[in-house]
């Protein structure tokens, strides 16, 4: 109820500001001269073979995002936003709702849906605050993020605050009302009632790189989901240093500690840590890392409910739940994009990791994995891109292939 009343509150606020303006130059100005309006297209090939079942799965389908951002009216701005995702010929995949379990899972159901719609007031110095839903990525999306590889998006139905008066500092805090998660609201766990406090502040203002530091509180007042409830600290630290005019000394560090919170039935303390150190020049990079997530015995473990593992731990999502006994990754990333070369392929970009997952506790080797994917925009308004991930199953799920064909397009 919280969630409808936020939604249909902001969007009625939000189209009667102009009724307080003074002149039919003013309602056309926030409506038409200043408005914004975007469409993007993303059609996804996607085919996974995965041992143990009988049948590859095959998903064919199509997001399309409407999005119109109004003009500013007493230091109030308003933004719809529209997504649809279809699937374009059979269905030979279960997209977690159409009981076609002889496939494998690719988690994106046909889904037409409100995806933000917000009242941002911009009138105090240097601070935003916002009511409705909205899309958040904190960082690099590891706890907080909208889901972007998946059709549909995750958002907030949320009130949040930003501020950039300190020099060099960005303050977040969002309060959520609701997760609509991305696998869409006809899903059973697709919207899930919450009581989340969000905390984020980064400063960026050192030559050597940026510290975040964040607090996230995730209360789940759903019962089939509040074992994902926590309390979450952590500083995260990125940045570069020059060794010449071509080269860089290439570092991140981050660690976290997590406990359970609000109604999670378990008690739990678990740590998360990411170190990577690489080099990098304009168009490449190579980097050695390390990232655990840590299980507490059989108590609990490390998750991240609102982040996701693909990206990660992977691009054959074999990790997007933490296993019981905790993970540890150990991976190399090496990208390069090509230059200078011809129209057709400048721009052209290459990204191969390689992941060796363990157990956090015990001696399990998980398995590992090798991920490709090629890049290229065309014009600024197209994309097209090839992805390939092998999971190679030793002591977790099973030997897992999968590849994609994306198509974008933005106007």
């Amino acid at each position: 109820m919280l969630k409808k009343t936020l939604i249909s509150s902001t969007i009625l606020c939000a189209f009667s500001l102009p009724a307080y303006a003074d002149s039919s130059n003013t309602l056309k100005q926030f409506f038409a001269d200043d408005a914004q309006v975007s469409l993007a297209f993303r059609y996804r090939l996607e085919n996974v073979d995965q041992d143990g079942f009988s049948k590859d799965a095959t998903a064919s389908t199509l997001r399309t995002t409407l999005n119109y951002k109004t003009g500013s009216l007493n230091d109030f701005a308003a933004t719809l936003e529209f997504q649809n995702v279809a699937h374009i010929g059979n269905d030979n995949f279960n997209d977690t709702l159409n009981g076609k379990t002889q496939y494998p899972t690719v988690a994106d159901p046909e889904n037409t849906e409100v995806n933000q719609a917000f009242l941002t007031y911009s009138g105090l110095s240097n601070t935003d605050i916002t009511v409705g839903r909205k899309h958040f990525n904190f960082d690099n999306i590891r706890f907080v993020n909208i889901n972007n590889w998946r059709q549909h998006h995750q958002s907030y139905d949320s009130i949040s605050v930003l501020n950039k008066s300190l020099p060099n500092t960005v303050i977040n805090y969002v309060y959520v009302s609701n997760v609509n998660r991305s696998v869409g609201g006809d899903h059973p766990l697709g919207d899930i009632e919450s009581n989340l406090h969000l905390f984020n502040a980064k400063y960026s203002g050192w030559k050597y790189g940026a510290f975040t530091l964040y607090n996230y509180a995730l209360d789940f007042e759903d019962s089939s989901f509040e074992g994902n409830s926590s309390n979450t600290y952590g500083l995260r630290f990125i940045g570069k240093a020059p060794i010449n005019e071509s080269l860089n000394v290439l570092y991140t560090a981050e660690y976290a500690t997590q406990s359970d919170y609000a109604d999670n039935p378990a008690n739990f303390d678990a740590d998360y840590t990411l170190a990577e150190l690489g080099l990098g020049g304009s168009n490449w990079s190579v980097k050695l890392g390390y990232e655990e997530l840590e299980a507490d015995g059989t108590k609990g473990r490390f998750t991240a409910p609102l982040g996701t593992g693909h990206g990660f731990h992977g691009w054959a999502d074999k990790f997007v739940s933490v296993p019981a006994t905790g993970i540890e990754d150990t991976h190399i990333k090496a990208s390069y994009k090509i230059e200078s070369v011809n129209a057709f392929l400048n721009g052209m970009k290459f990204d191969l990791r390689y992941h060796d997952f363990d157990a956090n506790e015990g001696s399990d080797n998980y398995g590992d994995e090798i991920d490709l994917k090629i890049s290229k925009k065309f014009k600024e308004n197209y994309s097209a891109t090839f992805i390939y991930a092998d999971y190679d199953a030793e002591d977790f799920a099973t030997d897992t292939r999968k590849w994609w064909i994306i198509l974008g397009a933005k106007f």
